[in-house]
């Protein structure tokens, strides 16, 4: 299955608000990115097509709340 990722445009201003605050989002991001194009279906089936998966950010404290949640639609 080919995946195409497009960000709304709400997605990318808060990205780049973080990007500021996290210095490893950027690169955080990219290896999520290219996790979802080799396995699209990982995360949690919200149904629908919408999958929800979380993205740890290393350079935010280790803690497990130290995520950010990314919904993913498939159509």
């Amino acid at each position: 299955m080919k995946v195409t990722i497009i960000p709304s445009p709400e997605f990318d201003r808060h990205f780049r608000r973080l990007a500021k605050k996290y210095k490893s989002l950027p690169t955080d991001y990219l290896a999520l990115s290219k996790s979802l194009k080799e396995q699209p279906m990982q995360g949690d089936d919200l149904g629908g097509g919408v999958r929800k998966v979380r993205m740890a950010i290393r350079s935010k404290a280790v803690n497990s709340r130290d995520f950010v949640s990314k919904i993913s639609v498939f159509r």
